[in-house]
Protein backbone atom coordinates (compact mmCIF):
# COMPACT_ATOMS: atom_id res chain seq x y z
CA UNK A 1 0.00 0.00 0.00
CA UNK A 2 1.42 3.65 -0.94
CA UNK A 3 0.80 6.03 1.77
CA UNK A 4 -1.77 7.60 -0.11
CA UNK A 5 -4.01 4.61 0.37
CA UNK A 6 -3.03 4.24 3.85
CA UNK A 7 -3.90 7.72 4.94
CA UNK A 8 -7.79 7.00 3.33
CA UNK A 9 -8.06 4.33 5.12
CA UNK A 10 -7.36 6.11 8.49
CA UNK A 11 -9.17 8.97 7.59
CA UNK A 12 -12.36 6.55 7.01
CA UNK A 13 -11.31 4.80 10.31
CA UNK A 14 -11.54 8.57 11.88
CA UNK A 15 -15.13 9.04 10.33
CA UNK A 16 -16.42 5.67 11.77
CA UNK A 17 -14.54 5.61 15.00
CA UNK A 18 -14.69 9.36 16.70
CA UNK A 19 -12.20 7.86 19.62
CA UNK A 20 -9.72 6.08 17.66
CA UNK A 21 -5.77 6.71 18.14
CA UNK A 22 -3.71 5.94 15.56
CA UNK A 23 -0.13 5.90 15.27
CA UNK A 24 2.05 6.67 12.27
CA UNK A 25 4.29 4.10 12.27
CA UNK A 26 4.76 4.83 8.64
CA UNK A 27 9.04 4.70 7.83
CA UNK A 28 10.03 7.96 7.08
CA UNK A 29 11.86 7.19 4.02
CA UNK A 30 9.24 5.62 2.32
CA UNK A 31 6.88 8.74 3.30
CA UNK A 32 9.48 11.12 1.50
CA UNK A 33 10.06 9.43 -1.71
CA UNK A 34 6.55 8.46 -2.57
CA UNK A 35 5.62 12.43 -1.61
CA UNK A 36 8.50 13.28 -3.82
CA UNK A 37 6.71 11.12 -7.08
CA UNK A 38 3.50 12.95 -6.07
CA UNK A 39 5.47 16.38 -6.72
CA UNK A 40 7.39 15.47 -9.77
CA UNK A 41 6.42 17.80 -12.80
CA UNK A 42 7.60 17.66 -16.64
CA UNK A 43 9.74 15.04 -16.65
CA UNK A 44 9.90 12.45 -19.47
CA UNK A 45 11.06 9.53 -17.28
CA UNK A 46 11.45 8.01 -13.99
CA UNK A 47 14.19 5.53 -12.85
CA UNK A 48 13.12 3.47 -9.66
CA UNK A 49 16.59 1.77 -8.46
CA UNK A 50 15.31 -1.03 -6.21
CA UNK A 51 15.08 -4.84 -6.05
CA UNK A 52 12.16 -5.94 -8.50
CA UNK A 53 10.64 -8.01 -5.32
CA UNK A 54 10.70 -5.52 -3.00
CA UNK A 55 6.87 -4.00 -2.54
CA UNK A 56 8.86 -0.20 -1.87
CA UNK A 57 10.19 0.02 -4.65
CA UNK A 58 7.29 -1.34 -7.12
CA UNK A 59 4.98 0.89 -5.26
CA UNK A 60 7.55 4.10 -6.08
CA UNK A 61 6.95 2.52 -9.65
CA UNK A 62 3.52 2.23 -9.15
CA UNK A 63 2.73 5.48 -8.44
CA UNK A 64 4.96 7.15 -10.82
CA UNK A 65 2.62 5.31 -13.54
CA UNK A 66 -1.08 6.60 -11.78
CA UNK A 67 0.90 10.05 -11.90
CA UNK A 68 0.85 9.36 -15.81
CA UNK A 69 4.92 9.72 -16.06
CA UNK A 70 5.75 8.98 -19.57
CA UNK A 71 8.72 6.39 -19.02
CA UNK A 72 8.91 4.67 -15.29
CA UNK A 73 11.74 1.98 -15.18
CA UNK A 74 12.55 -0.62 -12.50
CA UNK A 75 15.84 -1.52 -12.27
CA UNK A 76 18.26 -2.98 -9.63
CA UNK A 77 21.56 -1.29 -11.09
CA UNK A 78 22.83 0.81 -13.83
CA UNK A 79 23.57 -2.14 -15.88
CA UNK A 80 19.82 -2.89 -16.39
CA UNK A 81 19.71 0.39 -18.13
CA UNK A 82 18.77 0.42 -21.48
CA UNK A 83 20.03 3.41 -23.92
CA UNK A 84 16.18 3.58 -25.51
CA UNK A 85 14.92 4.51 -22.13
CA UNK A 86 17.16 7.32 -21.56
CA UNK A 87 17.73 8.19 -25.13
CA UNK A 88 16.26 11.66 -26.30
CA UNK A 89 15.14 12.61 -23.15
CA UNK A 90 14.87 15.93 -21.60
CA UNK A 91 14.12 15.51 -18.05
CA UNK A 92 14.91 12.29 -16.08
CA UNK A 93 14.50 11.41 -12.38
CA UNK A 94 15.91 9.04 -9.78
CA UNK A 95 14.63 7.51 -7.05
CA UNK A 96 15.16 4.39 -4.89
CA UNK A 97 13.57 1.94 -2.43
CA UNK A 98 14.20 2.34 0.99
CA UNK A 99 16.91 -0.20 1.26
CA UNK A 100 18.67 0.47 -2.13
CA UNK A 101 22.09 1.20 -1.23
CA UNK A 102 23.01 4.62 -1.93
CA UNK A 103 25.82 3.16 -4.20
CA UNK A 104 23.71 1.85 -6.51
CA UNK A 105 21.71 4.71 -6.90
CA UNK A 106 24.82 7.61 -6.99
CA UNK A 107 26.29 4.85 -9.29
CA UNK A 108 23.12 5.01 -11.96
CA UNK A 109 22.84 8.80 -11.34
CA UNK A 110 26.34 9.25 -12.70
CA UNK A 111 25.71 7.20 -15.68
CA UNK A 112 23.40 9.90 -16.43
CA UNK A 113 25.62 12.51 -16.30
CA UNK A 114 28.07 10.94 -18.58
CA UNK A 115 25.30 10.13 -20.60
CA UNK A 116 24.20 13.56 -21.12
CA UNK A 117 27.44 15.05 -21.73
CA UNK A 118 29.04 12.35 -24.33
CA UNK A 119 25.54 10.05 -25.05
CA UNK A 120 28.06 7.31 -24.47
CA UNK A 121 26.47 4.83 -22.36
CA UNK A 122 28.81 3.34 -20.17
CA UNK A 123 27.71 0.36 -17.73
CA UNK A 124 29.67 0.34 -14.45
CA UNK A 125 31.08 -2.93 -12.47
CA UNK A 126 29.62 -3.39 -9.44
CA UNK A 127 31.81 -3.12 -6.55
CA UNK A 128 30.55 -5.72 -3.89
CA UNK A 129 32.96 -3.83 -1.44
CA UNK A 130 30.81 -0.35 -1.78
CA UNK A 131 27.45 -2.45 -1.09
CA UNK A 132 29.02 -3.52 2.15
CA UNK A 133 30.22 -0.06 3.15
Amino acid sequence: MSIFEIYKILEACKQKYADVEILDEICNATRIRQEAIMKLENIDCLLVVGDPKSNNSNKLKEIALERNIPAVYLLETAKDIEEEWIKDKNRIAVTSGASTPTYLTNQVIKMLQHYAETTELIKPEIDINQLLD
